[in-house]
């Protein structure tokens, strides 16, 4: 699940620093939870053209953890 990831897991699998990680990132005009968040609704998409889960369902297995935040990224 996206969500778990952190600065430190994430910059321990890709042998660098949490700092180089996050110097990275701000150097792409990015941070890590724009990321992850893209990841989580690109997954959400997916799951509503892919299959007829119900929201709460495609919600959750996205990673969203409730659906307020769910409708509020697809709105968005």
């Amino acid at each position: 699940m996206v969500a778990s990831h952190t600065a430190e897991t994430l910059a321990t699998a890709l042998n660098i620093s949490p700092r180089s990680l996050h110097r990275q990132l701000q150097e792409e005009s990015a941070s890590l939870q724009q990321l992850k968040d893209e990841v989580r609704f690109e997954k959400a998409k997916d799951l509503l053209l892919r299959t007829s889960k119900p929201i709460k369902q495609v919600d959750e297995a996205s990673g969203f953890g409730n659906e307020k935040s769910f409708t509020r990224a697809v709105r968005e």
